[in-house]
């Protein structure tokens, strides 16, 4: 009796993990299907082109390995929102002044910042959303360190970076 049990639980678990495999599927799917139609704007002649497009792109998905999980901090989302408000319209209004100033004010720099957190997609994050912070953007993603330029070097560059660099540690629960 106890291996009966045992074999019906298997045969449960694998029905079970065929059925969120195919809730998986169709919800890709479905999310290919909307994301091709919002392209379209929903022409119904482009779905000639569009159903083999949603069939090479789930095609593709099963071929390519998943990707590692991580998770974004509900707290630290909402810190990172209110910090990314704030620094993009700094940066447009810094923009802006240089672009009106009859000297057009540059002392460009280039910084390499070394990185304090260790998640892989926290690094990737954090290279990206330089370019949020007044005058900066990266240029070389490196294995420890971003390369970073910069429009004025007399701005507290580094500082902006270190508290960037908090906000997305916050965002992905990684403690520097």
């Amino acid at each position: 009796m106890g291996k009966n049990n045992h074999n019906a639980k298997k045969i449960l678990m694998q029905r079970t993990t065929a059925q969120i495999s195919l809730k998986g599927w169709i919800f890709r799917a479905v999310s290919l299907a909307v994301v091709w139609s919002f392209l379209t704007e929903g022409s119904v002649l482009s779905w000639t082109i569009g159903v083999a497009a949603i069939i090479l792109a789930l095609m593709v998905t099963r071929i390519l390995p998943p990707l590692p999980s991580f998770h974004f901090r509900i707290g630290g989302t909402f810190y990172f929102f209110i910090f990314f408000l704030q620094q993009s319209i700094l940066s447009g209004f810094d923009v802006a002044m240089r672009t009106i100033h009859p000297k057009c004010p540059l002392a460009p720099s280039l910084i390499k910042y070394k990185f304090r957190i260790s998640n892989g997609f926290a690094r990737v994050f954090f290279t990206n959303a330089i370019s949020l912070l007044p005058g900066t953007l990266s240029v070389d993603l490196l294995d420890e360190e971003v390369l970073v330029h910069t429009l004025d070097e007399k701005y507290p560059n580094l500082d902006n970076l270190q508290a960037l660099e908090m906000k997305v540690a916050g965002l992905f629960g990684e403690n520097i």
